[in-house]
């Protein structure tokens, strides 16, 4: 079983004399499983050339901003699309709460910009999405969720969820009931 260290929130990289993940940076959470979704070359073109602007590998690009999209109209339908900017916000100030193995913090790593884990020019030819997902995107329709102009928030907020041990949607619904919590 790994251990689990704590991380702080300006060492993710964690200590230089621990074991590292010996792997290709993961382009999902190590815990995902994946499912193809097949998808048009133009969807995924702006959203392949936003990831590699800012040096991440597609197939995180995909997944975060799938996620993050379904989160985006899922609160504009309950009427919580102003609290957005404070989930922003709340992403940009996010510390590491949780102990990380390892392959958690190569995840995160991964989610940060780096030449090294920078996907090629070529695009994949399926979306691969975690199961988690799937009924969510169904509903939806995967085209639609591929929006690139969703990238940075939507790698800020894994970040935070990831560095909360939750998932994006998990994160957002706790941090959105906080800042409602507050305001009363």
């Amino acid at each position: 079983m790994p251990r689990l260290h704590v991380v702080q929130a300006d060492r993710i990289d964690g200590d230089p004399d621990e074991p590292r993940f010996d792997r290709p940076p993961p382009r999902a959470r190590p815990s995902d499983r994946l499912e193809p979704w097949p998808s048009s070359a133009a969807a995924r073109e702006a959203l392949a050339h936003a990831a590699r602007e800012r040096c991440v590998a597609f197939e995180t690009a995909a997944v975060v901003v799938v996620e993050r999209s379904l989160l985006d109209d899922e609160f504009a339908q309950r009427g919580l699309a102003p609290l957005t900017p404070v989930l922003d916000e709340a992403a940009r100030a996010a510390t590491v709460e949780v102990a990380l193995a390892e392959p958690q913090r190569a995840y995160l790593r991964a989610l940060y910009p780096s030449r090294d884990s920078a996907a090629p020019n070529t695009m994949p030819a399926p979306v691969v999405l975690p199961m988690r997902l799937t009924d969510r995107v169904a509903s939806a329709t995967l085209e639609a969720c591929l929006r690139a102009e969703l990238l940075d928030s939507a790698l800020a907020w894994e970040r935070a969820a990831v560095a909360a041990g939750l998932t994006m949607s998990e994160w957002a619904a706790w941090t959105a009931l906080d800042a409602v919590a507050s305001r009363r």
